[in-house]
């Protein structure tokens, strides 16, 4: 996990300085996903532990940028983070946690009520459900709903029917090719 997580992040350096914003934020949702699923099936308990320090470093970072507006850190990790922000996001940056936490979520409740214990049948296919969805699910939601969308749900809004369609059926998909090469099951 962590090996994809610092290769993937050493790649999206040099990948994502050609890329638009909302490809930047997609990247990592491929990371993601292929960082989280593997572990969810080899270390669940590590995997668990890793998304809440990692929620708590992303809270530290943004708090710690926030706080030191001048200092040289803090400016760096505000470039940093500018890199990957959207136009709705304009005090605080939140996208990367909320990110984080659709994928926590889903495996962090499942700890909880399994008490420790690795999940089986259902308890693996809801822990890998915030994954799934956020990392398969919305990114292609996004990419077909900015390339091939037209009828928007709402005249203010960017979400396309053609995206959301999308996102629905590349989220079943994925839940289809996991459970044949056994990696959840329901």
């Amino acid at each position: 996990m962590a090996s994809t997580i610092i290769v993937g992040s050493i790649l999206s350096l040099f990948i994502a300085k050609d890329l638009s914003k909302s490809n930047r934020r997609k990247l990592f949702h491929i990371i993601a996903v292929s960082a989280f699923i593997p572990a969810l099936n080899r270390n669940f308990q590590m995997l668990v532990f890793a998304f809440n320090c990692n929620i708590c470093v992303f809270i530290w970072a943004e708090v710690f940028r926030q706080s030191f507006r001048k200092d040289a850190i803090s400016s760096f990790i505000d470039l940093w983070f500018k890199k990957f922000v959207d136009k709705r996001e304009k005090y605080f940056v939140t996208s990367h946690l909320q990110l984080l936490l659709g994928c926590a979520m889903p495996a962090t409740l499942s700890f909880i009520v399994l008490d420790g214990a690795n999940p089986d049948g259902i308890f693996r296919a809801w822990s890998a459900s915030g994954i799934i969805i956020l990392g398969v699910g919305d990114s292609m939601a996004a990419i077909i709903g900015k390339t091939f969308g037209s009828k928007r749900w709402r005249k203010e809004s960017h979400k396309t029917a053609e995206g959301s369609f999308a996102g629905a059926i590349a989220t079943c998909v994925t839940f289809y090719i996991l459970t044949k090469l056994n990696m959840i099951e329901f």
